[in-house]
């Protein structure tokens, strides 16, 4: 039942942003500030940024309903591939994952997506 109170909240908030412009706003201000990063930085700092809302925000689905919106335009703003902010999405939200969560952590799954990472640079 929490998940889907969180999927809701956070559906309403990517609504509320919609109608609001705040999401466009957000994003030109983003893609004007990070306009000269270069790519070897702007994936790391991409992935702490998704590790550390996915503590606020423990839902996966939650988490991509809020993020998504204007992290994919915003690396696409920037020169690079959407598909990259995906990749690098699903690698950061396993590693909180025991901390809240009762299920076991599929550490194989995660030295794995450790692994993509090194081709997300690459792709960059």
């Amino acid at each position: 039942m929490s998940v889907v109170l969180v999927i809701a909240v956070a559906r309403g908030a990517s609504v509320l942003m919609g109608e609001t412009g705040l999401d466009k706003y957000v994003l030109e201000h983003a893609s004007k500030a990070l306009g000269g990063l270069p790519a070897f930085a702007f994936a790391p700092l991409s992935y702490i940024l998704y590790a550390l809302l996915s503590f606020v925000i423990p839902s996966t689905s939650g988490l991509a309903t809020v993020s998504m919106p204007i992290m994919g335009p915003l690396a696409q703003n920037l020169g690079y591939n959407p598909a990259v902010m995906v990749m690098i999405f699903l690698c950061s939200i396993r590693y909180p994952e025991p901390l809240y969560s009762h299920k076991r952590c599929c550490y194989g799954w995660s030295c794995k997506c450790t692994y993509r990472i090194q081709h997300v640079a690459q792709v960059l």
